[in-house]
C-alpha cells in the first residue's frame, strides 16, 4: 500500500469515527423528544380517615321546653292558693296537678321564673336577676320522717353555678333542709338554713355517682336527728344534724348562683313515703 492510500483510509476512518459519535450523541439527546418515557405515577399511600366524633346526645332527654304556650302545658292563668291537706305516701309522675303544686309565673327580686307541667314533668324556667334559691313545697301537713326520691334534669349549663334541690323540714323560706346536686361540677351539698342563716352540713364535694348528661335520681330518708342522702341508689353520706327536729313542708326547688343566671330544670316521679307513726 502506498502512502497516499494509506492517508486515504486515514481519512475514511476518521470520518467514520465522527460520523458514529455524532449518531450516538444525537441518538443521547433526541431519543426522549422522540419516544419519551412513560412515567409512573406512584400510587398514594392511603391514610385512614378520621371523621369527627358526633356529640353524644344526652340519655336523659329533655321534655321541657323554654316556656312557650301550647296545649301539652299545664300553665294556669293566675297563682292558685289551696289549704293545706293531709297526705299519705304517694307517687306524683307530673301528668296533671293533682297534687296542687304552685304553678304560674313568679317574679321577686331576686329573679324571673315560671312553673308548669310539660309532658309529664314539673319544669321551671328561670332568668336570675341575682343569687337565687327558688322552692316549691306542697301544702300538706307537716312532713318529718320520711324516705324521698326523685328524679331531675338540667336541660343545660348556662352559668356554670346552677343546681337543683330537694327541700324538707321546711317551716318557711329561713327555715329548712336543702340537699342538692350541681349535674356538671358533678357535685352535692347538703345544708341547713336556720333564722335565714345558712350552715353547711356537707359542703360541695364531688362524687362520681352524679351523671353529667342523665337524669340524677336524688333520694333522702330522714328518721329523727339523721340523714341518708342517695344519689342514684347509691348511700354517699349519713349526716346528723338536730338544727330542725321537727316536721315542716317538703318539696323541691333549684339554685342559680349569679345575676343574669339562665336555668331549665326538670323533675319527675317525686316518691313520698312518710314514716311519723313513731316520732
Amino acid at each position: 500500500m502506498d502512502k497516499k492510500t494509506g492517508i486515504i483510509l486515514l481519512i475514511v476512518v476518521l470520518l467514520l469515527c465522527c460520523l458514529v459519535i455524532c449518531v450516538v450523541i444525537g441518538v443521547v439527546f433526541a431519543w426522549p423528544k422522540i419516544f419519551p418515557k412513560s412515567e409512573i405515577t406512584p400510587t398514594p399511600t392511603i391514610t385512614s380517615v378520621v371523621e369527627p366524633t358526633d356529640m353524644v346526645e344526652p340519655i336523659g332527654i329533655s321534655y321541657c321546653s323554654p316556656m312557650k304556650t301550647g296545649t301539652d302545658i299545664i300553665f294556669p292563668a293566675e297563682q292558685i292558693t289551696t289549704p293545706k291537706k293531709t297526705i299519705s305516701s304517694f307517687l306524683d309522675s307530673f301528668n296533671d296537678n293533682s297534687n296542687q303544686w304552685r304553678l304560674g309565673p313568679k317574679n321577686s327580686d331576686y329573679a324571673t321564673s315560671k312553673e308548669y307541667i310539660q309532658n309529664g314533668k314539673l319544669c321551671f324556667d328561670s332568668i336570675a336577676k341575682k343569687g337565687v334559691s327558688s322552692t316549691d313545697t306542697l301544702e300538706t301537713q307537716a312532713i318529718k320522717n320520711f324516705d324521698l326520691s326523685f328524679e331531675a334534669y338540667q336541660v343545660e349549663d348556662t352559668s356554670g353555678g346552677a343546681s337543683y334541690d330537694m327541700v324538707f323540714r321546711n317551716i318557711n323560706d329561713a327555715n329548712q333542709y336543702i340537699f342538692g346536686v350541681d349535674q356538671f361540677a358533678q357535685e352535692y351539698y347538703f345544708y341547713v338554713r336556720k333564722d335565714d342563716k345558712w350552715v353547711d352540713i356537707v359542703d360541695y364535694i364531688y362524687s362520681k355517682e352524679i351523671n353529667i348528661n342523665n337524669v340524677n335520681i336524688l333520694r333522702v330518708v330522714a328518721n329523727g336527728t339523721e340523714f341518708k342522702l342517695y344519689i342514684n341508689s347509691v348511700l354517699v353520706n349519713t349526716s346528723v344534724d338536730s338544727t330542725i327536729n321537727e316536721g315542716g313542708g317538703i318539696g323541691l326547688g333549684f339554685e342559680l348562683g349569679d345575676t343574669g343566671d339562665v336555668g331549665l330544670f326538670e323533675f319527675d316521679n317525686f316518691n313520698l313515703k312518710i314514716n311519723d307513726l313513731g316520732k
